[in-house]
């Protein structure tokens, strides 16, 4: 006799594992979300994201607008409150992989395996904690994922098109689904309008810019700086343009990530994935195909987020072989990520706030700083432009000098420097029009203005200003600008003239985090401890030597 009262739950559980898989993600991240600022874009993103800006190429439409909406909401900083997009994108993915991978591996305990993997992957983990750009691509392909097994092409179609608005490694899994779609399945004349109404979220950036927000980089308002824009011209000077040993070291180096990711333990059961793929396998090979070699080939320090496709598909071949198993004990696996927990918590992270709070403090009345750290610069433009911390003072990038949108934003936000700079921006604008629209120009003579616009901008703010360089890398752009000009060190930045104040490292906040990558260890020589250095040369300053002996006793 059938027991009746069974039939319910058994129903039930898939429904509850639904609600529980995202939920006890998003609790676990909500537990290791930074309170503040990460490095990198996270300073930009969450000023463009306040303001509702033009971010850094290609745009994200999609991702400023639902982070504008997460920065007003009535709870921590705003920095915590856009860190909580991430979570909460990265969060909504496990759900609709839970859903894939319960229908590929006709198992819902087992399904929670591949789900954890990623999910507590130091990859999606990371971009789960702060401010960036990457959770929301991974919850985007995580839904195609799911609507293209389900075969739901209707709405599979716009949701590829509002892929692309958000980052373009989403076109490594876009482009291979489209092409599947167009030779395996029926294509109605309706699938391409959704695929353009998707992507016609980029109209956002036109639209926004005609308004000039305070931050409008590219200013893409006209249909050429709009394809500017979109399509990352400025970056393609670092694609595809490595030697071949560099591009091999990039290979090697992603997969000892992807086996770092697998825990090492886990690789047996990919490659017996890998053995047993049968219908889709062509189509996910190719994904992984082609987002590695494009990221191998992309030479930027973050290059680990560009490797999101590469380990869903990971992670797929890792489901095959779990399913060809069946062991009774493998869904305890679903635990084994939880390892990367120590290297993941970001919950007391506040090394970029620290160091963007540090530089401010040395900003005395009016002031005019020069950086050529965008580390340094993307925090410093969150407490500009959003909390207002260095009203008064003019903060500039000096690589971003080489952008005529910069120089429009600069014109908006320091009105009186660039009246004063008149002569150096107009001759400068010229030589770099030339150079934007890729017609021939003088490389002599575009470099001469730059540094001159340089030098400019140091004579006039020696005026009535403090005038500091920040600058923990040889510059030679630097160097030739202010030859001649006396440098002399004070706290964590060079005074420009022969005047400088000993400056009280005391002041100084600096809270390490848990893990010291190289990024941060660089940040730390090259600003903290080569600058307390420098003061203790100069002025025997006694507060330099012991921040420097209690750094490095820290750092050991």
């Amino acid at each position: 006799m059938v027991n009746r009262e069974s039939i319910p739950a058994k129903r039930s559980s898939p429904d509850l594992l639904r609600f529980l898989v995202p939920t006890i993600v998003f609790l676990i991240y909500l537990y290791t979300l930074y309170p503040g600022l990460g490095l990198i874009d996270s300073g930009e993103l969450t000023a463009v994201l306040y303001t509702l800006g033009i971010a850094h190429p290609t745009g994200y439409p999609l991702y400023t607008i639902l982070g504008r909406i997460f920065a007003l909401l009535p709870i921590g900083s705003i920095p915590f409150r856009t860190n909580l997009l991430s979570a909460a994108a990265a969060a909504l993915a496990s759900l609709f992989l839970f859903l894939f991978f319960k229908e590929l591996m006709k198992d819902r305990l087992l399904a929670l395996v591949p789900v954890s993997f990623l999910a507590f992957s130091t990859t999606i983990w990371s971009i789960a904690n702060l401010t960036e750009v990457y959770a929301l691509t991974y919850l985007l392909l995580a839904i195609d994922l799911y609507l293209f097994q389900k075969g739901h092409d209707t709405i599979l179609w716009y949701l590829l098109g509002l892929t692309l608005t958000n980052h373009m490694i989403g076109l490594s899994v876009v482009l291979p689904i489209a092409i599947f779609l167009l030779i395996k399945r029926r294509v109605r004349p309706l699938h391409p309008l959704l695929f353009l109404l998707g992507l016609s979220l980029y109209f956002y950036l036109p639209i926004r810019a005609q308004s000039a927000p305070i931050l409008n980089w590219g200013d893409p308002s006209t249909l050429e700086r709009l394809i500017w824009h979109i399509t990352g011209k400025q970056y393609r000077v670092w694609m595809f343009s490595l030697p071949l040993s560099e591009v091999v070291g990039n290979l090697g180096t992603a997969l000892v990530r992807f086996a770092h990711e697998l825990l090492f333990i886990l690789i047996p059961l990919l490659l017996l994935g890998l053995i047993r793929l049968h219908r889709d396998g062509y189509l996910y090979l190719a994904i992984l195909a082609l987002n590695i070699g494009y990221s191998i080939n992309y030479s930027i320090p973050d290059v680990e987020s560009y490797f999101i496709p590469s380990l869903l598909m990971v992670a797929i071949l890792l489901a095959r072989g779990l399913a060809v198993l069946r062991l009774r004990y493998l869904p305890m696996l679903a635990l084994l990520p939880l390892i990367h927990l120590p290297q993941s918590n970001g919950r007391d992270y506040r090394f970029a706030d620290d160091l963007a709070q540090n530089i401010i403090k040395h900003l005395r009345s009016k002031s005019l700083l020069i950086c050529n750290v965008w580390d340094c610069y993307s925090p410093l433009l969150y407490y500009d432009v959003v909390e207002n911390r260095a009203g008064g003072h003019w903060l500039i990038d000096k690589e971003l000098l080489r952008r005529s949108w910069y120089l429009d934003y600069l014109r908006r936000r320091y009105p009186e420097l660039c009246e004063g700079l008149k002569d150096q921006l107009s001759a400068y604008r010229k030589e770099l029009f030339r150079f934007e629209h890729d017609l021939p120009y003088d490389r002599a003579l575009i470099q001469e203005r730059f540094e001159a616009l340089i030098r400019g901008m140091v004579e006039l703010g020696r005026k009535d200003r403090r005038v500091y360089i920040l600058s923990p890398i040889p510059d030679l752009d630097l160097n030739r600008a202010l030859s001649g000009l006396p440098l002399k060190p004070e706290g964590l930045l060079m005074r420009v003239g022969t005047e400088a104040d000993t400056f009280d490292f005391d002041r100084l906040t600096i809270r390490l985090p848990d893990r010291i990558d190289d990024r941060h260890r660089f940040l730390i020589s090259s600003i903290y401890l080569k600058s307390a250095y420098l003061n203790y040369q100069y002025y025997r300053s006694r507060s330099a030597l012991e921040f420097f002996q209690k750094l490095t006793s820290r750092l050991r």
